[in-house]
């Protein structure tokens, strides 16, 4: 495998071929009383890029889906959503403004360290996944109708949107965006 640390899910515990070309599992095989361990990407190869990370999060009582996260050289992520339990499993690609570096999991919580090139200027960020909301750089800054400390977006394209509105560097706009600041 390559030298990056496996996790374990489901039962199983999976890893990164020693090329970087699959994610396999290690699982005990009862039929064959023998341990396996077959392609996690066999049917979606390209889904993953020369991976550098790999973390899970769990399921629980509420969500039986544990997630996969795999951190791609290329600045992606592979996602697959698995449920063992009822044998399905699904991968999507994540794409940002910028480039994902690493990934941790805190307890049940995905973050995200990800690079991204503001106003000339390389910068990280530590971003949470947030369910309820798909913004990439998310900040939730607003007071009535107008937004503050937008200041770490200076020069980018955004689209903030409240309401019927969409929210410029503390300036409220009518919903024609998006704006560059």
């Amino acid at each position: 495998s390559k030298r990056i640390q496996p996790v374990s899910i489901g039962g199983v515990v999976l890893f990164i071929q020693r090329t970087g070309q699959a994610i396999r599992e290690f699982v005990f095989n009862f039929d064959e009383e023998a341990y396996d361990s077959p392609s996690i990407t066999t049917l979606s190869p390209s889904i993953i890029s020369n991976p550098v990370d790999i973390q899970s999060q769990k399921g629980f009582a509420s969500d039986d889906a544990s997630y996969i996260y795999v951190t791609n050289d290329d600045g992606t992520v592979s996602m697959m959503n698995i449920d063992r339990s009822n044998e399905v499993s699904a991968w999507s690609n994540w794409v940002t403004e910028g480039d994902f570096i690493s990934c941790a999991v805190a307890i049940d919580e995905p973050f995200f360290l990800v690079k991204r090139n503001i106003d000339s200027v390389d910068k990280y960020y530590l971003e949470k996944v947030e369910e309820d909301n798909f913004l990439d750089c998310y900040v939730e800054t607003v007071s009535g109708t107008s937004a503050t400390s937008l200041d770490h977006l200076d020069s980018e394209l955004i689209s903030v949107a409240t309401d019927d509105y969409r929210v410029v560097k503390g300036l409220t706009v009518p919903t024609t965006g998006p704006y560059t600041v």
